[in-house]
C-alpha cells in the first residue's frame, strides 16, 4: 500500500505490487536485493491555469531499485533488518509529462520462519514525491543463514 507522505496532500493510498530477487549471503549479516514495483495513488496537484487551484491526480510509479540489507537479529524464527538502496523511477501522471526520477528508499522488516516478510519503506522519489509504504510478502526459496 502506497501512503503519500506529503502532509495536508489530499493523497489517497494505493496499490504497489513488487517482485524482489534477493541474494543471502553464507556467514554474512548481508542480503542484497533487486526489485521492481509497480502502483498507483491519487494526489492533489497545485496548477497555475487549473480551473480550480488544485487537481486530484493519478500518479503510476514504475520503480527499480537495488537494496542492501544488514540482518541485526537473526534467529531460527525471527529474523530483524534494515536496509536501504538507490534506485530509478519513472513516474506517470494524468496532466503532466512523465518523468524519470533517481530514488532513495530505507527500509526495515522482519522475516518469520524464512518464509513471511514484513517490510516498512520510504520512498524518496525526487524532491517532490515522497511515499510510506507497508508491505507483506512470501519468501520463496527462504532458508537459514
Amino acid at each position: 500500500m502506497i501512503i503519500d507522505a506529503e502532509r495536508g496532500s489530499g493523497s489517497v493510498p494505493g496499490p504497489l505490487i513488487f517482485i524482489e530477487g534477493r541474494h543471502n549471503f553464507r556467514n554474512s549479516a548481508f542480503d542484497i536485493g533487486l526489485q521492481l514495483s509497480f502502483g498507483a495513488w491519487h494526489q492533489r496537484r497545485l496548477w497555475a491555469d487549473a480551473p480550480t487551484p488544485y487537481v486530484r491526480e493519478r500518479l503510476k510509479p514504475l520503480s527499480l531499485i537495488a537494496y542492501v540489507d544488514y540482518n541485526f537479529l537473526r534467529r531460527e524464527r525471527l529474523s530483524l533488518f534494515v536496509g536501504a538502496g538507490p534506485g530509478l523511477t519513472y513516474l506517470v501522471g494524468e496532466n503532466w509529462p512523465s518523468h524519470r526520477f533517481l530514488t532513495l528508499s530505507p527500509r526495515v522488516g522482519a522475516e518469520l520462519n524464512h518464509r513471511f516478510r514484513f517490510t516498512f519503506d520510504y520512498r524518496m522519489i525526487g524532491s517532490e514525491n515522497q511515499i510510506f509504504n507497508i508491505s507483506a510478502g512470501y519468501v520463496f526459496g527462504g532458508r537459514p543463514k
